[in-house]
């Protein structure tokens, strides 16, 4: 958050640096303040959690019906679970009996400050960081609660985890509409909405051109984009729009895909209905027919319903695999190359003609009675 700077006659009514509020919150300084209230940096102890205390001023601290509106719209706030809301966490009283609010601790810069260094925003970031700022004030509507003063000032640009941007509503000192005994929900009446909705324009007004409204603009809206900031500023019921949701509807096209993600948040939040981005897409059942239409409880997780296989069928499924089984192995058997096996051990001998004995060759015998009738002689 800004760090401003505060006169020594202000600083002195509040809790000073180092000191312990209610016992849990060390002072660490300054953070920033406004017309109505003073925020100081502060870690809760013993759990080193940062955090901002926003302090009501001292001249606004003696005022009983100042007192109870503040403490009202920090309880209302803490209904506010928005990851685009900054996040009142306690509300107490100091020891003067002044009130105080425990708002989160945010890392950033807030747009305004932003705008003035850098200029203006191109025109998708522009609507992005206007989308995700309304998804705050739609969940604050649905509880009967409008910020009656957004401005750049109180719209900050922080890291999440995972390192994306990510822009946070600071609800700070606010109205909250009280809802009729009869209504059956809290909704704030049409003219509070239209409030939000002109602040809404005002500041895209500031991230496109530069200046707020009335002022000469340092660059001109776009002029299909231009149609969407005049309505929205357009102070007329029948010309402005009646709803955040119906102005989101119409940004959307002009940011990317996660602009059209946060319009369908908060067409959600305002007009009662479940988000097509909560749950899957419904599947097909495998087997058998889906769940009655007039199911009393019908399961928001779809899930395939498989008929029991019966015996016959089992038994043909492993009569089919056996057989895949053996024709696989028989044309393993037939790829497998033939010829003649190997010896083992010594070879064995193969009788020839010179190994044969004398009496068994033709020749031998016919020749043996002359040599012995030679022999005799």
């Amino acid at each position: 958050m800004r760090t401003t700077s505060a006169s020594p006659e202000l600083v002195s009514r509040l809790p000073q640096t180092g000191e312990t509020i209610d016992g849990k919150y060390l002072v660490d300084g300054l953070c920033r303040q406004d017309e109505a209230a003073v925020v100081l940096e502060a870690t809760r102890v013993p759990f080193g959690e940062r955090v901002a205390i926003e302090v009501l001023r001292p001249e606004w601290a003696s005022h009983g019906i100042v007192v109870d509106r503040f403490l009202r719209d920090g309880e209302a706030a803490m209904r506010i679970r928005s990851e685009h809301a900054v996040r009142v966490l306690d509300e107490g009283l100091l020891e003067d009996a002044s009130p105080y609010l425990v708002l989160e601790h945010v890392e950033g810069q807030s747009l305004e400050a932003i705008v003035s260094r850098w200029g203006c925003l191109p025109v998708t970031t522009a609507v992005d960081c206007v989308l995700q700022a309304m998804e705050a004030i739609a969940q604050a509507h649905s509880y009967g609660i409008v910020h009656g003063d957004l401005t750049p000032a109180k719209m900050f640009v922080s890291r999440r985890p995972d390192r994306t941007w990510c822009v946070k509503v600071d609800f700070g000192h606010r109205k909250v509409t009280q809802p009729s005994e009869s209504a059956e929900s809290p909704v704030p009446c049409a003219a509070d909405v239209r409030t939000d909705v002109r602040a809404l324009g005002a500041v895209l007004h500031v991230f496109l051109t530069g200046s707020p409204p009335g002022e000469a603009p340092r660059k001109s809206l776009p002029r299909a984009l231009g149609e969407v900031v005049k309505r929205a500023l357009a102070n007329g019921p029948r010309e402005c729009f009646t709803s955040v949701s119906q102005l989101a509807r119409m940004l959307a096209p002009f940011g990317t895909a996660a602009a059209r993600v946060s319009c369908e948040r908060i067409e959600c939040l305002l007009e009662d209905r479940v988000s097509e981005l909560a749950w899957p897409a419904p599947r097909t059942p495998v087997w058998g027919d889906p769940l009655p239409a007039n199911d009393p409880d019908p399961d928001p997780w779809p899930r395939p319903f498989v008929a029991p296989a019966s015996g016959r069928v089992v038994l043909v499924a492993l009569t089919m695999l056996a057989a895949l089984g053996a024709a696989a192995f028989a044309a393993l058997y037939m790829s497998v190359p033939r010829g003649e096996p190997p010896s083992v051990g010594v070879a064995e001998m193969q009788p020839t003609t010179a190994m044969t004995p004398l009496r068994d060759r033709p020749a031998d015998r016919a020749a043996a009675p002359a040599a012995a009738g030679g022999l005799g002689k």
